[in-house]
C-alpha cells in the first residue's frame, strides 16, 4: 500500500489533537453537513500537500494555520508542493458504535492528479476498515 495512505490513515484515526477523530468530536452532528441515507453527517477540513496528498493536520482554521505550518521546520522537510485545504464529509452511524464513512471529498483546484488519487485511495481504505458496508461514489 502507498506509504502516504498509511500515514494519512494514522493521522485520521489516532485520538489526539490535529487528528480527524479529535476534530470530529468537536463538530456538531447534522449542522451544515446535513444527512446522508438517514445518517447524520459532519464535515472536517484538513491541510495537505497538493503534490503528494499527504495530510498534515485536521483543522477548521486552515487559512490561519497554513502560514504557520510553512514556517515549521518539520513540515518544510516533508513538503513537496503547496499546503492547501481539503474537506471530508462524513456520515456517522450512531447505531453501530459510531461507525463513520467518508461520503465526499473536496480538494483544492490546484491539486495534482497523484495527490487526488492518494486522497481517494485514503478514503477507500478508511471506508473499508472503519465504515458501514455501503458503496459510495466520491464526488469531485
Amino acid at each position: 500500500m502507498n506509504p502516504i495512505v498509511e500515514k494519512n490513515l494514522e493521522k485520521m484515526t489516532v485520538s489526539k489533537r490535529g487528528s480527524m477523530i479529535f476534530q470530529l468530536m468537536k463538530e456538531s452532528i447534522g449542522g451544515n453537513a446535513g444527512t446522508w441515507e438517514g445518517l447524520s453527517c459532519r464535515a472536517t477540513n484538513f491541510v495537505y500537500d497538493n503534490q503528494t496528498g499527504k495530510i498534515f493536520v485536521f483543522t477548521n482554521n486552515a487559512y490561519e494555520l497554513i502560514p504557520r505550518l510553512y514556517r515549521a521546520p518539520e513540515i518544510k522537510r516533508k513538503l513537496t508542493g503547496d499546503l492547501v485545504e481539503g474537506t471530508y464529509r462524513i456520515a456517522v452511524d450512531n447505531k453501530k458504535r459510531h461507525r463513520t464513512r467518508i461520503i465526499s471529498l473536496r480538494t483544492s483546484s490546484n491539486t495534482a492528479d497523484l495527490a487526488r488519487e492518494t486522497l481517494e485511495e485514503t478514503v477507500r481504505v478508511y471506508n473499508e476498515r472503519f465504515g458501514p458496508r455501503t458503496e459510495v461514489a466520491l464526488g469531485k
